[in-house]
C-alpha cells in the first residue's frame, strides 16, 4: 500500500541517517575466537568454497551470495563479521549440517567446483556434515586444503563422492587434496570412488603432495572404490601419498577396484614417499596384511596397539602433551574420537603413579618400565615430543602436563621410579620366544640419571641379543647421578656379538650407585673384540655396595675381550660384594672371578670375594692396570658359605646404604651355613634395625626373615 511504501522510504532515510559507528550488525563471531560461524549449508558453501583467504571477504564474483549466507554482517575493516579487531582467520561450525533437506537421504544442494585452495582453520566443533553429494573432476569437501590449511575436529556422515574426470580424477570424502594438516576428524560410512584412470580415492583424502601435509588422530569407514579405472590409487582413508603423514588413525570401510594396474591398500593406496605411524586398517577393508575388525575393538583403551595413541593434537591447543583424542568404547566397537569436552574430561582424570609418595613413580608393568626411558631425570615430564605418545601409553592418565602440581601424583618433585610387582620378560615364565612383548631388550640409554628402586622385586629373563649397543644390559649407561637400589635380575640371557662395547645385567656402563642388587642365574655371553663384560655391570666408575652374581659370564671368541664374574672393567669403588658364578674366557681372553680388569688408581675393593670353584678361576681379579693393586679375595664355597652372621669375612659387611643416615643398614641375611649370603629386602632391614639388642628371653634376637622375593 502506499502508508506501507511511505514508511519503508522514511526507514531508509532514518537508518542512513544513523552515524555508521552507531550501526547494530551480526556478529558472526560470537565467542570471539577469529573464526567466522556457519550454521546452515549457504554458509559452508560461501565460506569455504569462496572466500578467498578464509577471513571473511569473499572474491568479487560471490559478494552477493556471500552476503545474502551472512546478512547483515560487518564490512568495516575493524569489525569485520564480528572478530575481533576485524581478524577473522577461518570457519567454525555452530551446528550439524544436513545437505538432506526432504528426508530421503539424498544431497538436495550441489556442490561448486572452484578453485578454491583452502588456507586457514576450519574447526568442526565435533559437529556433523551429512549427505554432502559431490560429483566433480575434482571431488570432496574441501578441493584442496592449503599448506598453511587446518581441519579438525569434524565428522562427515554418509557422503558421496565422485571423481568423474577423464583422467587424474582425485576423490577425498573430506578433502580431494590435503597439503595442510586434518587432525581429529572422519568420515562414517558413505561412498568414495574414481571412475577414470591414474585416478586417486581415500575414505577421507584422495592425495597428499606435500611434505607439510599430515592426518592425525583421524578414521574412516566410507567404501572407497575405482570402477573402470587404469592404475588408479585407491585407500581406506588415503588414496595416494606423495609426502607427508598419516598418524595414529585407521579405516575399516570397504575398499575395491575393478581394471587394470591398480593401487589399492587398507589404509593408503599408494605411497611414494612420506610415513604412516601406528595407523592401522580393519579386515573390513577387504585387504590382505590388515588387522582382524575384533582384534581393533577388543582394546579399550591406551594398550597394546592403541599404545601410542593418546597424541598431542598440535594446532587443537598449542601445546606438547598428549590430548586423549580417543574414545575406545566396548569391545563391539571400533574406536571412535572423543570431543573436546570429552579430551578436556579425559585429561583431568589423573591417576596418582606415587601411591606411598616417596616421589618414586610406580611401575607395574614391562611397558611402563620401557617408557622410563623417556625421563632420564625421574621427574615424570618425557625428554621429548617424539616420547610422549610411548610414555603416556605406559602411564595413562598420568598428570604431566600442569605444572601447577607436581608430575605423576609425586608430593613433592618426582625423583625417579620404583617397582611395584615383580615384571617377567617371558609371559611363560621360563623362556622369551617372538610373541612376548620385548623378545629383545633395548637398553635405557641416554645416561639414566634418576633413583630406580627394586623394592626388593624382581625382573625375570631379560633377553638381549646382537650388536647394536655399545653399552647392554637392563641399562645402557647410568650417569653420575643415578642410584640403582633393592633389584634383583633373574635368570638374564644376553649375548653380544659388538667389539669395545660394556656389557653387564644391571648395566652396560655406570657411573653411578647401585646398592643392595644382586643377579642370579642365566647367563652373559660376549662374542665380540676388547669388549668389557661383568655379571652385573660391564664398565664400572661409579660406587657398588652390597651386591652379588651368580649368572655365568662367558667370552667365548677366539679375540682378546674382559670378563668377570661382578664387572668386567673397574675403575669405581667396591664395597660388600661377591661373585659366584662361572667365568670363561677363551685362552686370548683375560678373566677374573671377581673382577676382569682392575684399572685407574682410584678403584676401591673392600671386603670383596670370588668363589674360586663355582667361578672356575683362581684369580679374583683377572688383570691389574693403571696404578696401585686393589684386591678380592678367594674363597671356597664352605668358607663363603660358614658365617651366619656379620662376622668372619663379613665382620665389616653391616654397611651403612646411603638412606639418608650413617648407620649400618643390615642389607645381608646370612641363613645357614649350607647357602650364600642373600640380601634382606627393605622391610626386613627394618626389621633388624628396630629390633632390640638384648630381648626378653624366650625371643629371639632377630625376626627370621621372608623369603626372598
Amino acid at each position: 500500500t502506499a502508508l506501507t511504501l511511505i514508511a519503508a522510504i522514511a526507514a531508509l532515510i532514518l537508518y542512513a541517517a544513523i552515524p555508521a559507528g552507531a550501526q547494530t550488525f551480526t556478529d558472526y563471531d560470537t565467542d570471539d575466537d577469529g573464526l567466522i560461524d556457519i550454521r546452515n549449508v549457504d554458509q559452508l558453501r560461501e565460506g569455504t568454497r569462496f572466500n578467498s583467504g578464509s577471513d571473511g571477504v569473499p572474491i568479487a564474483d560471490r559478494v552477493t551470495q556471500y552476503n545474502a549466507a551472512f546478512p547483515n554482517r560487518d564490512t568495516s575493516t575493524a569489525g569485520l563479521m564480528g572478530c575481533p579487531g576485524g581478524v577473522c582467520r577461518g570457519y567454525e561450525l555452530m551446528a550439524d549440517i544436513n545437505f538432506d533437506t526432504d528426508g530421503d537421504g539424498n544431497s538436495d544442494t550441489p556442490w561448486p567446483n572452484t578453485n578454491r585452495v583452502y588456507t586457514s582453520i576450519f574447526e568442526g566443533n565435533g559437529h556433523t556434515i551429512s549427505n554432502l553429494s559431490v560429483n566433480l573432476a575434482t571431488a570432496g569437501l574441501f578441493r584442496t586444503i592449503h599448506t598453511t590449511g587446518v581441519v579438525r575436529n569434524v565428522g562427515l556422515i554418509n557422503p558421496t563422492v565422485t571423481a568423474i574426470a577423464s583422467s587424474g580424477s582425485t576423490a577425498g570424502a573430506l578433502a580431494a587434496t590435503n597439503n595442510g594438516t586434518i587432525i581429529a576428524s572422519y568420515v562414517q560410512g558413505g561412498t568414495v570412488r574414481t571412475e577414470r584412470r591414474n585416478g586417486f580415492a581415500g575414505g577421507l583424502v584422495g592425495a597428499s603432495w606435500s611434505a607439510d601435509s599430515s592426518i592425525v588422530a583421524s578414521w574412516s569407514t566410507a567404501s572407497v572404490s575405482a570402477s573402470g579405472a587404469t592404475s588408479a590409487s585407491v585407500g581406506g582413508l588415503l588414496g595416494r601419498q606423495q609426502a607427508g603423514t598419516v598418524i595414529a588413525s585407521y579405516a575399516a570401510g570397504s575398499v575395491s577396484f575393478t581394471g587394470s594396474t591398480p593401487h589399492v591398500g587398507g589404509v593408503v593406496g599408494r605411497s611414494t614417499g612420506g610415513t604412516v605411524v601406528d595407523s592401522y586398517c580393519s579386515d573390513a577393508t577387504g585387504r590382505p596384511g590388515c588387522i582382524p575388525a575384533a582384534e581393533m575393538r577388543a582394546t579399550t583403551g591406551y594398550t597394546g596397539i592403541y599404545a601410542n595413541w593418546n597424541v598431542d593434537l598440535g594446532n587443537i591447543d598449542d601445546d606438547a602433551f598428549p590430548d586423549y583424542p580417543w574414545n575406545f568404547g566396548t569391545t563391539s566397537t571400533y574406536p571412535i574420537l572423543n570431543t573436546a569436552a570429552q579430551r578436556q574430561a579425559a585429561a583431568a582424570v589423573v591417576v596418582d603413579y606415587d601411591r606411598d609418595n616417596d616421589n618414586l613413580i610406580d611401575i607395574a608393568s614391562l611397558q611402563q618400565l620401557n617408557a622410563i626411558r623417556h625421563d632420564s631425570d625421574g621427574s615424570g615430564l618425557p625428554e621429548s615430543a617424539a616420547g610422549y605418545p610411548a610414555y603416556v601409553g605406559a602411564f595413562p592418565n598420568g598428570n604431566i602436563a600442569d605444572t601447577g602440581t607436581p608430575y605423576m601424583g609425586c608430593a613433592a618433585a618426582c625423583v625417579g621410579y620404583e617397582l611395584t610387582a615383580n615384571l617377567d620378560f617371558a609371559a611363560d615364565g621360563v623362556a622369551v620366544t617372538s610373541t612376548d612383548a620385548y623378545p629383545n631388550w633395548t637398553p635405557i640409554g641416554g645416561d639414566y640419571a634418576a633413583v630406580f628402586d627394586g623394592k626388593g622385586f624382581t625382573i625375570s629373563n631379560l633377553t638381549i641379543s646382537g650388536s647394536v649397543h655399545t653399552s647392554t644390559g637392563l641399562f645402557g649407561e647410568l650417569a653420575a647421578a643415578a642410584k640403582i637400589r633393592d633389584l634383583g635380575m633373574i635368570d638374564p640371557a644376553i649375548t653380544h656379538a659388538g667389539a669395545a662395547d660394556y656389557v653387564g645385567v644391571i648395566a652396560g656402563d655406570n657411573g653411578g650407585a647401585i646398592t643392595a642388587s644382586y643377579v642370579r642365574g642365566g647367563a652373559v655371553t660376549v662374542t665380540g673384540t676388547s669388549t668389557y663384560a661383568g655379571g652385573l655391570i660391564g664398565r664400572n666408575s661409579g660406587n657398588v655396595r652390597a651386591v652379588y652374581s651368580t649368572v655365568a659370564v662367558t667370552a667365548s671368541s677366539t679375540a682378546t675381550s674382559t670378563v668377570g664374574g661382578l664387572i668386567g672393567l673397574h675403575s669405581g669403588s667396591i664395597t660388600a660384594a661377591y661373585a659366584a658364578g662361572a667365568v670363561n674366557g677363551t685362552p686370548a681372553a683375560i678373566a677374573g672371578g671377581f673382577v676382569g680388569e682392575a684399572s685407574s688408581t682410584a678403584a676401591v675393593i673392600a671386603a670383596g670375594y670370588c668363589d674360586t670353584g663355582a667361578t672356575g678361576q683362581s684369580a679374583c681379579i683377572g688383570v691389574q692396570s693403571g696404578g696401585a693393586g686393589v684386591t678380592a679375595e678367594g674363597k671356597t664355597a664352605a668358607e663363603l658359605r660358614a658365617p651366619t652372621g656379620y662376622t668372619g669375612i663379613y665382620a665389616s659387611w653391616n654397611i651403612d646404604l646411603n638412606d639418608g643416615d650413617p648407620d649400618p643398614d643390615y642389607p645381608w641375611y646370612f641363613g645357614d651355613s649350607a647357602q650364600y649370603p642373600t640380601l634382606n629386602n627393605p622391610a626386613q632391614r627394618l626389621v633388624r634395625r628396630t629390633t632390640v639388642d638384648v630381648p626378653p628371653p624366650g625371643l629371639p634376637r632377630t625376626i627370621p626373615p621372608e623369603p626372598e622375593r
